[in-house]
């Protein structure tokens, strides 16, 4: 396995993407095989087993690497990329990473359930629908008060005190807007806490 991901990686200098490595592999694979299914439907779970087991040989293959003092081997989410070798020790100290640990320990592909592999999806998907009305209120809130991106906490607090002493009802204010100021305001004042 090693020496086909070596292979692979070599014709790829500027890197390769996750998805364009396993088809690779699938590619090599069907031509042992009448029909390699890469492209037919796969489940979530058959996914993450798949995705699973190539980050665990990327992970032993940069080992071994770095072990035989060959190459080293960059792998991030959308770019796996191998490159001449340096002592990584005597250059930057180690830094400890999470994923490596991770894909390493094949109890983690083991004891992940289907279930778990959709809980995964679902959290993920929430998040990034949060993350998605969190940019949106943001914007509206920022546009309600006349501010752009760059705006901090001050000048929103400076901003939104002008405005509501500025609309307030009580100094002849539509209570409308002085209400839509309000929920702007407290809008970012939360996000910029």
């Amino acid at each position: 396995m090693f020496t086909r991901l070596v292979t692979i990686l070599k014709k790829h200098p500027d890197g390769i993407k996750e998805h364009d490595l396993l088809k690779q592999l699938e590619l090599e694979n069907s031509e042992n095989t009448e029909n390699s299914g890469f492209d037919e439907l796969r489940s979530t779970y058959d996914l993450f087993q798949r995705h699973f087991l190539l980050f665990h040989s990327l992970y032993r293959l940069k080992d071994a690497l770095l072990r035989y003092q060959c190459y080293c081997l960059d792998i991030h989410c959308l770019n796996i990329r191998l490159g001449p070798y340096y002592n990584p020790h005597t250059t930057l100290p180690a830094l400890y990473d999470p994923l490596r640990d991770y894909y390493l320990n094949l109890n983690h592909l083991h004891h992940t359930s289907k279930g778990d592999v959709n809980d995964l999806i679902q959290q993920f998907w929430q998040h990034y629908k949060n993350q998605a009305n969190y940019n949106g209120n943001k914007h509206s809130a920022l546009k309600q008060l006349g501010l752009d991106h760059t705006a901090n906490k001050l000048t929103i607090k400076k901003r939104f005190n002008q405005l509501r002493s500025q609309h307030h009802p009580d100094h002849g204010g539509n209570p409308e807007h002085f209400q839509q100021i309000e929920q702007a305001g407290k809008t970012l004042l939360n996000i910029y806490k």
